[in-house]
């Protein structure tokens, strides 16, 4: 089947405006809400991660926790209430900017890879407390 095609004298003025509006590409519409709103998930699954890896490290006798707050061997309950203390406020506020998160969140993430390289070694060689 073959179309006809339509001279631009025999198109109406809509007809007109839908091609000239037409387009492949999805418009989409992001907002510095939504981005700032992704950066603050990250933060907090980061945080929830660095406590999970923290807490699997620690059940072997040659990890120790390295934030002199906590002590060398923290509960899974004291290591929330320090994170819900120190980053409660930064995930509360709504004026955080996403390269403050960035930063916040790059920080973090080398922290984790930290700790799951801590837990992996110690998984490999110490036996557990």
């Amino acid at each position: 089947m073959v179309a006809a095609l339509a001279l631009p004298s025999e198109l109406s003025k809509d007809q007109v405006k839908q091609i000239e509006d037409f387009s492949f590409i999805p418009k989409l519409n992001l907002t510095y809400q939504e981005q700032n709103a992704m950066h603050r998930r990250a933060f907090v699954g980061l945080q929830i991660l660095d406590i999970y890896s923290t807490y699997r490290a620690l059940k072997y006798d040659c990890a120790v926790e390295m934030n002199p707050i906590l002590g060398h061997v923290p509960t899974v309950s004291e290591m929330v209430l320090l994170k819900s203390v120190a980053n409660g406020y930064v995930v509360l506020q709504e004026d955080v900017s996403n390269e403050a998160f960035i930063v916040m969140n790059t920080a973090s993430t080398l922290v984790l890879v930290n700790n799951y390289k801590v837990w992996d070694k110690a998984r490999r060689v110490c036996g557990k407390r």
